[in-house]
């Protein structure tokens, strides 16, 4: 038997950096998707939406549908997308979370190209623009994105 006693003035001996680096945590993007992106954990998303938007009543999303993370392109040059979790409610409204753990110094814009697609993506050719639905972008970020602030939950609006 293995005991973990401190020889070191208390102080128990520090982990590799290699176990360090393989810790199993949401901020992993696998272990991320697999909990908020597969069908079979599709309580666990809504149970997620519902309480970051605050949404309870006839508001509350009972039913999500996880979709494919990537944006399909309009031609060959466009810029590609591929989202962490996009899903649809019963509602029909559109879903884009994403994590991001390091810093990006164009993140605010890379968020909004992201919504704006998933919000144009809706129609097709014909379609009349009351068949738009609300579409939201949620970030979990492990850096602060606005220093100004300290408020762990912001939101803002088109």
């Amino acid at each position: 038997m293995e005991h973990n006693t401190p020889t070191d003035g208390g102080k128990l001996p520090a982990k590799s950096k290699t176990k360090r680096s393989m810790r199993r945590t949401l901020l992993n993007d696998i272990i991320f998707k697999i909990v908020f992106g597969t069908p079979k954990n599709e309580r666990i998303l809504r149970a997620l939406l519902n309480a970051v938007l605050d949404l309870s009543g006839p508001e509350k999303i009972v039913q999500i549908a996880p979709l494919s993370g990537e944006l399909s392109k309009d031609h060959i040059f466009a810029k590609g997308a591929i989202l962490d979790v996009r899903a649809r409610d019963q509602a029909g409204r559109r879903y884009n979370i994403e994590l991001q753990v390091r810093e990006q110094p164009r993140y605010v814009d890379r968020s909004l190209y992201y919504l704006s697609r998933l919000y144009s993506q809706q129609l097709k050719r014909g379609d009349e623009y009351e068949k738009l639905k609300r579409t939201v972008a949620i970030s979990i970020l492990d850096f602060p994105l606005f220093p100004d602030t300290t408020a762990l939950h912001t939101r803002f609006r088109f």
